[in-house]
């Protein structure tokens, strides 16, 4: 079959997929000829996937925010301020702001449900604090990726991940970028247990640097 893509009014860019498909299951793929969303703007595109006569077609909007350059930011996820600006879910419906429990809630798991940041441009090491919690009878689990924007999100390092979470808990962790840059961060649920949801609370990324000083225990 063969699939493709358009932005705005450009030309289709096709691609022909050689793999077998079974029925009722989906796949993701990554395009050999990739688009140009480099300028600041709204962007519409237009997927088609093409089998004989027949074809099925989709389209949504990409809007390009500028890379955040100034460190340190905050998401107060608590109390639902920055997080569409900031992040975007990867997957339809797959989290949701709780009203109740002041938190933002995974409804899905796996990393094509994650949870995607902006990009963000990396100079030097960088600190991420997070508070993140799970419902009390359940088992919930996740990790936290950094990668560069447009790569497979499943190969992107894990730097943080926390099992077996049943209460609130608020962790801190360096990270060393694999060169100067932008890149995207990515908090995926991992929970086994269907009835687990991983809560976010807060999450902050600053700037480490050589004066950077800190007492630990």
């Amino acid at each position: 079959f063969i699939i493709s893509y358009k932005i705005n009014d450009g030309q289709a860019i096709e691609q022909t997929i050689t793999d077998t498909l079974p029925t009722e299951t989906t796949r993701d793929y990554y395009f050999e000829r990739t688009a140009d969303f480099s300028d600041m703007e709204t962007f519409t595109v237009t997927v088609k996937v093409s089998v004989g006569k027949e074809s099925s077609e989709e389209t949504g909007i990409v809007k390009h925010y500028a890379p955040i350059t100034e460190l340190p930011f905050t998401t107060d996820f608590y109390n639902n301020e920055g997080i569409n600006d900031m992040w975007i879910p990867m997957g339809d419906n797959s989290w949701e702001y709780e009203s109740m429990g002041s938190c933002y809630s995974s409804l899905k798991k796996g990393v094509e449900n994650g949870l995607l940041s902006r990009c963000i441009t990396f100079s030097t090491p960088f600190r991420v604090k997070v508070a993140y919690g799970g419902p009390q009878w359940y088992n919930t689990a996740f990790y936290i990726a950094y990668g560069r924007p447009g790569t497979d999100p499943a190969s992107w390092k894990k730097v943080f991940s926390d099992s077996l979470i049943t209460e609130t808990r608020e962790k801190e962790f360096l990270v060393n970028p694999d060169g100067e840059g932008e890149y995207d961060l990515l908090i995926v649920d991992t929970s086994t247990d269907d009835n687990a949801s991983l809560k976010l609370y807060q999450l902050t990324v600053s700037a480490v640097y050589d004066y950077d000083q800190r007492i630990t225990s």
